[in-house]
């Protein structure tokens, strides 16, 4: 629904950099959708790398529809797949290692949903200035 609702104003303001939040709309529906798609397409999770500059950060239709495959591959997930097990490694920033961390997918899924919360929050305030 954000989506659409961003897709009725002028596009430009998907792809305009915002100061105080560091970057677009665009750019954090992209960051939100990454970690859905690296938990739904793999069992050793990195959220540390992904793609930058993709088409779903550049155009809201592509946004859309990957948004509606990823409500669909959640919709259809084995509810008794939750408590799989899942390595998750995360990026130290002060040396660059990967350090390991055993999880579960239902735990990654609240991480997920609850990173999107936050970067959902910061759209909201975005388009209020825009």
């Amino acid at each position: 629904k954000v989506l659409n609702l961003i897709k009725l104003k002028d596009p430009k303001h998907y792809t305009e950099i915002d100061a105080v939040f560091s970057g677009s709309i665009g750019g954090h529906m992209r960051h939100s959708f990454d970690h859905f798609s690296i938990l739904l397409n793999s069992q050793t999770i990195r959220y540390d790398i992904r793609s930058r500059k993709t088409d779903i950060e550049t155009n809201v239709s592509s946004a859309i529809d990957h948004s509606n495959d990823l409500v669909n591959k959640l919709e259809n997930f084995e509810v008794k797949g939750l408590r799989s097990p899942i390595e998750v490694f995360f990026m130290d920033k002060k040396n660059g290692q990967e350090q390991l961390f055993l999880s579960n997918f239902e735990r990654e899924l609240f991480f997920c949903t609850h990173h999107s919360i936050h970067h959902l929050a910061m759209i909201t305030v975005i388009m209020k200035r825009s």
